[in-house]
Parts: structure tokens; sequence; C-alpha cells
């Protein structure tokens, strides 16, 4: 007992400041918890997107780092991180310490604690910069985040083989959304701040409790419902007409699988942040403590973000092991493999050819010869003969042209 009393870093400390830290010590685990079990959950989402951040760049090439998408990935880690930041600096540093000084002053109200209270000069005026920008990180992640998911709609709808009319059906109302939902939260962070000017100094909890208050959170969440719910409908039905399609291909040929993973990942990108809102709008009509709806806030956004990430990562591992479909034209051979480029088109079928011991189905058309790669394991089946045949002959005339690379 006597040597750890000896080696306690408070021996260092003035009397007269060691009672004030025990008691400051005990407040703050006895008052505090729900702040610090938010920032645990802050700092487990950091972790797990460094992760996959590092992971990203690992997986990247030189090519792939010019690309739209891949920056679009990296702004969204920065975008996804700072709420997590600005929540745990905030907590940390004013919040949680504001309670230990309240819970000092009532208990032991020396003129020690007064002047460690009035040396902390915590205020209202303090904490709003802290405030705004959270405020504004929270909601504009995940507009950053929608706008690469929207990136990911452009690869089952590619606009350069869409008439004009089918771009403004499809990406219209989607832009608009966009649009609505950058002006809301501007309006948001506009309002807030004029709305904060009437709160008084010492009343900090009242700046936390206004921004529940306002009309403009349930319109922006609403908003991104509604963003995700078209997208997710949008991307899932012409995923489902490209895995339903009546192609020549087996049921477990690897262009198939790669199908299926892309519908685990599509529901990753688009349909868990929509079970995130509506829960989010759940808990604004109850009134429930602010606490809860930001540690929901930081998981729904960073959920997003670690999809994002995880589909471009997976993207990334294709390009580099191949395979899916090679496309032929003016005799080049272009490797390619998933989801940036599904092209559907009626073209006139002019030859079909199929090698049994490469595994390779080549079509040729008025658009050009498309090979695909029908898979180690199903080669020289008769039941892929029977099937290849079949569709060939299916498609003699009319032919639906499939054309699926890297996204």
């Amino acid at each position: 007992m006597s040597a750890s009393s000896s080696d306690s870093p408070l021996n260092e400390i003035p009397p007269a400041l060691q009672g004030v830290i025990e008691l400051a010590l005990s407040a703050f685990v006895k008052q505090n918890l729900n702040e610090i079990y938010l920032i645990i959950a802050a700092s487990l989402w950091l972790g797990v997107s460094f992760s996959l951040f590092m992971a990203l760049l690992y997986s990247s090439n030189a090519e792939s780092r010019r690309t739209p998408l891949f920056w679009f990935s990296v702004l969204a880690v920065g975008f996804g991180t700072i709420p997590s930041v600005l929540f745990m600096k905030l907590l940390a540093s004013t919040r949680m310490i504001l309670r230990i000084v309240k819970t000092l002053t009532t208990e032991r109200d020396t003129k020690q604690v007064t002047s460690f209270a009035k040396a902390l000069e915590i205020t209202a005026e303090f904490i709003k910069p802290y405030l705004f920008a959270l405020t504004f990180f929270s909601y504009f992640s995940s507009i950053c985040v929608d706008s690469i998911l929207l990136l990911r709609i452009m690869a089952v709808f590619p606009p350069s083989r869409m008439s004009r009319k089918q771009v403004a059906t499809v990406f219209g109302p989607l832009l608009t959304l966009k649009v609505a939902r950058i002006t809301t939260v501007i309006v948001l962070v506009v309002h807030y701040i004029r709305h904060s000017k009437n709160v008084a100094l010492s009343d900090t909890t009242e700046l936390y409790t206004n921004v529940t208050q306002l009309p403009e959170p349930k319109i922006a969440w609403s908003l991104q419902l509604i963003d995700n719910g078209i997208c997710s409908f949008s991307f899932l039905y012409q995923l489902h007409k490209i895995q339903s399609f009546p192609l020549w291909l087996n049921k477990d040929t690897s262009l198939l699988r790669r199908l299926r993973t892309l519908f685990l990942i599509a529901i990753s990108n688009f349909v868990f942040p929509v079970i995130f809102v509506i829960i989010q709008l759940i808990l604004m009509t109850r009134a429930l403590s602010y606490l809860a709806v930001g540690c929901l806030n930081i998981s729904g956004v960073n959920i997003e973000v670690i999809g994002v990430l995880f589909a471009t990562i997976w993207s990334a591992q294709l390009r580099e092991t191949g395979g899916g479909v090679a496309i032929y034209a003016g005799g080049e051979i272009s490797h390619e493999t998933m989801t940036h480029d599904i092209q559907f088109r009626s073209t006139t079928i002019r030859s079909t050819r199929t090698d049994l011991e490469s595994g390779l189905h080549q079509q040729t058309s008025t658009l050009g010869t498309i090979a695909t790669d029908l898979g180690s394991s199903d080669v020289g089946t008769p039941a892929t003969k029977e099937q290849i045949d079949s569709s060939s002959e299916l498609y003699g005339k009319e032919s639906a042209v499939v054309v699926v690379n890297t996204m």
C-alpha cells in the first residue's frame, strides 16, 4: 500500500488540489457514462474507417488513383470521420468538464473549485463553433457519400448509352434531391446560428436541445430517405434484370457469382442507410436524448462510408484478378471485370462461336464481338454446351448485349 501510494501521481500535486482532482474523477465516472459510450462508439468507427482507408490505398494502383471514384472515396472517409472527431472533442473538453465543475461547485464550494471553474471559461460561446461544424458535417457527410452512390447508379444506367429523355427520367430526380438536401443543410446551419443568439451564455444544454426542435433536421433526413429509397429501387431493379436475363451463361458461372456479390454490396451501400434514417426520424419524434441521436447519426454515416469503401476495394481486387467479360474490338482484346458499365441494347447477331477447351464464348453482332469466360468448372459439360446452343438459337436474330466492367 505504501509503495502504491508513494508512486501515485497525485503526490506531486499540491494538497489543496488533490481533493479537487479526486472528486472530479469520481464525478466523471458517475455522471458521464453516456458520453463515454458515445466516445467509445466514435473511436471504434474511426478505427474501422481508418483500417479500410489503408486497405483502399493498398489495393489501388496508379491508374485507379486517377479515377473520380477513388477521390470521392477519399473525400467520403474525410467527411465521415469529421463528425466523430468533433463529437469526441466536444464531449471530452466541454460537456463532461461542465458536469464535473457543476458537481464540484455543489458538493464542495471552495475557493479552489471556484477558481478552477473560472479558469475553464466554458460557455455557450465556446461550444457554438463545435456545434455549428458538427451540425453541418453530420448532414453533409451523408450527401457526399450519396454522391458516390450516384456513380454506382451510373454503372447500371450509363448516360452515354441512354437518350436525353431517359437520362432526365433516371438522374433528374436524384440530382434534384441532392440540390434540395444541400440547400436544407445550409438553411439549417444559418437558422441554427440565428436561433443560438438567444441562448444564455451559461446555458449550454439549450444549444443541444434547440437543434432537435428545428424543422430542418427532419426535412434533411426525409429527403435523404427519399433519395436513398429511389437509388435502392433503381439499382436493385436493374441488377435484378441483369441476373434474371436469359443469357447463354450457366447459373454457376463466375459472372453470375460476381453479380450476386454485387447485390450484397448494393444492400450495404443503399439499404442499410435507409434503415438508419428511418430510426433517426423515429427518435426525433420521440424527443429522446441528443446522445442517442448523436450515436446513431455517427453510426449511420460511418456505415455508409464503410459500405462505399468495401465496394471500391472489392472492385479493385476484381480489376487485378481479371475475369468476367472480355470485349473484342478492332482486333484488340480488352480484359475487363465488373460493374462499371452494364449495357442493354437490342442488336443483330451475326455469328456465335464457343471454344469449350478454353471456356470462351464469342458472339459477334453489329456492335462488335463480345467474349464471355464461362468458368473452368462448367467448361466441356453437356449442360453448358446445350445451354449455349439453345441461347445461340434463341438470339439468332435479336439479342441483348451486356457489357460489364469495373466500377
